[in-house]
């Protein structure tokens, strides 16, 4: 590139407007604005300051001067050019040069990325899961719970082996505890056996939109008070609908891993649905308890059930393996500390 008295002078690429092949061009800008394109003709163009547009170019693409015609002059950009055509360096773009070019910055914005990322995922994300929740049609959540109990039996559920009169306790024990408990639908208490000999488990779980699941062994382990308790837990969880909020978690994180991974996130989408739902888990857990807590405390028992009911059943968690009851419910000791708080002070479980 060379300067003479008459204007700046720049090397550029010429587009017709009607092939997209571009054409080496000298083009000098006069003091006027005018332009004198020379495309290797003895006749070089001229295009006055009225008869091109100056388009302002992002970041470090061309500088674009857009003929009436449609034809485009792409000179290169730096600062000669800038400062010819009048497009100067944007205020947001000299930030952004000014932090690449200090590694101390980008370092300090990719930190603040991670945890503004990572807040997104573990606050951002449930606060959006509790407002979704509540708007999905009962209709939806009826089909999800059916498909989710018929594949339930297929790979994990056996039918039960309890009499009927053993099968009517906790249908009795939810009865009457909807008398201080309002939930949307009529719960459904179902029993089904779980596991084999030494490796029954005592389970429960609350399925979309109003079903809850008895085993065998956890109705034949808990008296009244006990299993009451554990009822009222469950019942805690479809009160505050934990399975659509989580539902909602996982669908938003498998289409975010998708977006950011491509067509088969692996296990990155199932890295971030264990780190998202293991807190989550113990929220929910946790908010479980003081639901069944203020309920037994307002119906007059006793609220130490629940902990005992919790220390039955984890006498035999190591033997009965991944699928019994405490295997979704995780920090046991916590949770036992807290009932204890409770029980002794008479005040909510903290947050």
């Amino acid at each position: 590139m060379t300067t003479d008295k008459d204007g700046e002078q720049f090397e550029g690429l010429f587009f017709d407007g009607v092939s997209s092949r571009g054409e080496r061009t000298r083009c000098v800008r006069e003091s006027g604005g005018d332009l004198l394109l020379d495309c290797g003709s003895n006749d070089p163009r001229r295009i006055s300051a009225r008869e091109y547009a100056t388009i302002r170019p992002v970041g470090n693409s061309p500088i674009v001067l857009r003929l009436k015609d449609g034809a485009e002059l792409h000179v290169a950009t730096d600062a000669r050019s800038r400062a010819v055509f009048g497009v100067g360096v944007p205020r947001l773009t000299r930030l952004v040069e000014g932090i690449e070019n200090r590694p101390i910055s980008v370092l300090s914005v990719v930190l603040v990325a991670i945890g503004v990322s990572a807040a997104s995922y573990i606050y951002g994300l449930p606060l959006l899961a509790k407002n979704i929740a509540p708007r999905i049609p009962i209709a939806v959540k009826r089909e999800i719970g059916s498909q989710g109990l018929t594949f339930l039996d297929k790979v994990m559920f056996m039918p039960t082996g309890l009499s009927e009169e053993q099968q009517a306790r906790p249908r009795r024990l939810v009865e009457g505890l909807q008398s201080i408990v309002t939930l949307p639908l009529m719960p459904i208490v179902m029993t089904r056996r779980m596991g084999h000999g030494d490796k029954e488990a005592a389970n429960a779980m609350a399925l979309l939109p109003n079903t809850i699941i008895t085993t065998d062994k956890l109705v034949a382990s808990l008296d009244d008070a006990e299993l009451e308790a554990v009822l009222a837990h469950e019942m805690g969880h479809l009160h505050l609908d934990h399975s659509t909020q989580s539902l909602v978690r996982g669908s938003a994180v498998s289409i975010a891993t998708l977006v950011l991974f491509g067509g088969d996130p692996g296990v990155f989408q199932a890295l971030a649905i264990n780190l998202i739902d293991s807190k989550n888990s113990r929220d929910h857990e946790r908010e479980a308890d003081r639901f069944a807590l203020d309920s037994l405390a307002r119906r007059g028992g006793d609220p130490m059930a629940l902990h005992k009911a919790l220390r039955k059943i984890s006498e035999g968690h190591e033997e009965s393996g991944l699928g019994s009851y405490l295997s979704s419910h995780p920090m046991t000791d916590d949770r036992l500390r807290e009932i204890e708080r409770y029980s002794l002070h008479g005040r909510r479980v903290s947050e």
